[in-house]
């Protein structure tokens, strides 16, 4: 790989997502990610990209036979031209954007090189500032109070306790993962040099949707659970209305409108959109989604041939989950082709793009209601911000009723099944990778530290200390036998205690392949090598883009309570081999192949159902030596975070230690710049999560505008953040 193609290949990349073209929008500023009009633009915008590499690379490859490096440069080079031409023809940015970030996914030639789609801080919307400087107010000096512009505005339903898990939902990273989650496996389907045509990422991708989202919406709902006064999501019912009203933070109120309190679906769509993308009436939705339901009943979906020959697709216990999911997302239409070359489809006029339309039904609320020049949509029309709305929770709950009614209607096989010969689990157990952690035994500590405001966080970021997994294994065959063991899987999920008899409510944290090399070993597991997360590779070494598509891995622990929440720790043995591929999140990412690394289920065992009670669950396991059940706390940290879970000692007051923290040219700066008055108590309070984050580097402090690193060391990091911990005194 030639690090210089690469670092030559990723800047002109980077410019495309970064540069605002000079007539805003385009033509058509609507384009939708989940809009099936906007999907068969986007399919056109990708087949074009594809077509002008698999020009350049032709004569590339003829020209440059001992320079692959180049030739690889070049055929992306041509790509990244018909982009850049697309736009200044005032094609619509976002919609280039997103078909340059699914080429780029899929190239093999962007993989050979170590070129990558940019991650949401690229993109122009997360190159502007994320704190607005303060407008001027038309009215006399003396009555000019300094405000800041509040990411979740004061309004009667921000008192409301969903907002409490705002820090949750607007999380960068995952955000971040949402988004590239869809570069990997987008429902418009992809296209590369050697298959010109459009085709799905992976086999089994309609269960992986499913399989995905549910077990995001299973940690949102752990989540709410460590706030006391929240109950868990409740499904969306089509009729009702949305009480919580959504702002997005400030830096992206250019780009998306907010969302009304107290407004449900339209019945037909909004009147101020084009024809070509306005949504269906909520009737139709309706009918889409009793029609599944009756499909999944009675265990068959209708088909239709191009001459209208109508027709039957029978579901199995093999093919349900990933068939439901292809149509209830829904797929392109040429992806559900029933078999290949059949040329027989799923009848879309009976079940419809439920899961797509019904993100556009919830966008189009904010811009029937606040007009305004822009005519801004809402944050649920755009995969890259459609998880911060509270609205994205409430319909994916409704989306995993239909992989619930797939769990329940096929009942498990016997867990003995899957045992591996001659293998006991003896022990398993989550731990501090510190071994002089202050967190209680038997527990894992989570904290919530400063925001990053330049990446449009708000109130706080969730973070956790290093873990790691202990596994104990036994081989039950004499010494000289065990080289003749066969290799075998571990799995680790984790559930809020109280939550243990749901099966939805288990949250994957990790599988991985192991083999016994003598009678007992014990198996250590990071939390960084999950096959849940993302990864975290050395800049300088090629990306995988599916790195990018894991789980955050700040938000693999749900947050705990200051006293502990009771979780429960489900492992189990199977006798199957799954992926070696360490360098991708494999649970939620698949392989490199169109094959998914994993022969079975997606969330085994809880893909299927077995128990109905925890009492249930505990009985059907009991005996079995290749399944363990234990229990572990999950903490709040309320103190620092610096490498362990630290106290901050000293009398540490404002008029001893905080007020000397500022220099003079801090204070000018931010006087000048945010009206920030630094020598004042109550304006360092007011301010103080904002001057937190400007302190770690989120912006220059003292006017140097080409510094971006922290000034303050970390023992005067740590010395605010107690000040603020003991109610600055």
């Amino acid at each position: 790989m030639d690090s210089q193609a690469r670092v030559q290949v990723q800047a002109q990349i980077r410019n495309l997502f970064q540069n605002k073209p000079a007539h805003g929008h385009g033509v058509s500023p609507s384009f939708r990610d989940f809009h099936p009009t906007s999907g068969i633009e986007l399919q056109k915008m990708m087949l074009k990209l594809v077509q002008a590499a698999s020009e350049a690379a032709a004569v590339a490859f003829r020209s440059l036979v001992s320079q692959p490096s180049e030739a690889k440069k070049q055929t992306l080079e041509a790509a990244i031209e018909v982009a850049e031409a697309a736009i200044k023809d005032r094609v619509n940015p976002h919609l280039v954007k997103m078909a340059m970030g699914i080429f780029l996914t899929h190239s093999k030639e962007a993989q050979y090189l170590g070129v990558v789609a940019p991650s949401l801080k690229e993109h122009l919307e997360f190159a502007m500032p994320a704190v607005i400087p303060i407008e001027k107010a038309v009215v006399p000096e003396a009555d000019v109070t300094p405000t800041l512009p509040d990411s979740n505005p004061t309004t009667a339903d921000t008192l409301r306790a969903i907002e409490t898990l705002s820090y949750w939902r607007e999380d960068y990273d995952l955000n971040d993962h949402h988004y590239h989650w869809h570069l990997v496996y987008p429902w418009s389907g992809i296209s590369t040099i050697k298959e010109k045509k459009i085709h799905r990422t992976i086999d089994r991708q309609g269960e992986l949707f499913l399989y995905m989202h549910s077990q995001m919406l299973a940690r949102y709902n752990a989540e709410r659970l460590s706030w006391s006064d929240i109950g868990l999501v409740d499904p969306w019912s089509y009729d009702e209305v949305v009480e919580p009203s959504y702002t997005p933070p400030p830096g992206l109120r250019d780009e998306y409108g907010a969302r009304p309190p107290l407004q449900g679906w339209l019945e037909q769509h909004s009147p101020y959109m084009p024809d070509k993308l306005a949504t269906v009436s909520k009737d139709t939705m309706i009918f889409w989604r009793n029609n599944i339901n009756k499909g999944i009943i009675q265990g068959y979906f209708y088909t239709k041939k191009e001459n209208g020959d109508q027709g039957k697709f029978q579901l199995t216990e093999d093919n349900a989950m990933n068939w439901v999911g292809i149509i209830v997302e829904a797929e392109a239409h040429q992806l559900q082709e029933v078999s290949p070359g059949s040329n027989e489809f799923i009848d879309n006029d009976l079940y419809g793009t439920l899961h797509n339309l019904g993100h556009d039904k919830f966008g189009e609320i904010g811009y029937q209601t606040y007009m305004s020049n822009k005519n801004r949509w809402g944050v649920m029309g755009s995969t890259s911000v459609a998880v911060r709305d509270p609205v994205f929770w409430i319909w994916h709950r409704h989306i995993d009723d239909f992989r619930q009614s797939i769990v329940n209607k096929y009942k498990q096989h016997p867990l003995k099944e899957s045992a591996p010969p001659h293998v006991k689990l003896t022990g398993v157990q989550i731990l501090p990778q510190d071994e002089n952690s202050t967190t209680p035994d038997g527990g894992i500590a989570t904290y919530l530290t400063a925001p990053r405001l330049e990446l449009h966080e708000v109130n706080a970021k969730l973070n956790h200390e290093p873990y790691k997994w202990v596994v104990k294994v036994e081989a039950t065959v004499d010494e000289n036998e065990i080289k003749n063991l066969k290799p075998f899987t571990v799995r680790i999920f984790i559930a809020p205690k109280r939550l243990m008899h749901e099966q939805r409510r288990y949250i994957e944290m990790d599988k991985f392949l192991c083999t016994l090399t003598t009678k007992s070993a014990t198996f250590v597991r990071l939390d960084v090598e999950s096959s849940v997360a993302r990864k975290v590779p050395d800049p300088s070494e090629y990306q995988d883009p599916r790195c990018l598509c894991g789980w955050p891995q700040n938000m693999m622990i749900p947050n705990g309570t200051e006293l502990g929440t009771d979780y429960v720790v489900f492992a189990i043995l199977t006798n199957d081999i799954i992926s070696e591929d360490d360098t991708v999140s494999m649970s939620f990412c698949g392989a490199k192949d169109s094959k998914y690394p994993d022969p079975r289920g997606m969330g085994y065992p809880f893909d299927k159902v077995w128990f109905r009670t925890s009492s249930e669950m505990r009985e059907a396991i009991k005996g079995l030596d290749h399944v363990k059940l234990s229990e572990f706390k999950i903490y709040r940290e309320t103190q620092l975070y610096q490498g362990r879970i630290v106290t901050v000692k000293g009398d540490i007051s404002w008029e001893n230690t905080i007020q000397y923290f500022f220099t003079q040219s801090d204070a000018s700066y931010m006087m000048k710049e945010y009206k920030i008055d630094l020598t004042k108590k109550e304006d360092v309070i007011r301010y103080r999560m904002f001057i937190f984050g400007v302190e770690n580097g989120t912006i220059p402090v003292d006017g140097n505008t080409k510094e971006k690193k922290s000034k303050w060391s970390d023992d005067k990091i740590a010395k605010f953040e107690a000040w603020i911990d003991a109610d600055f005194p």
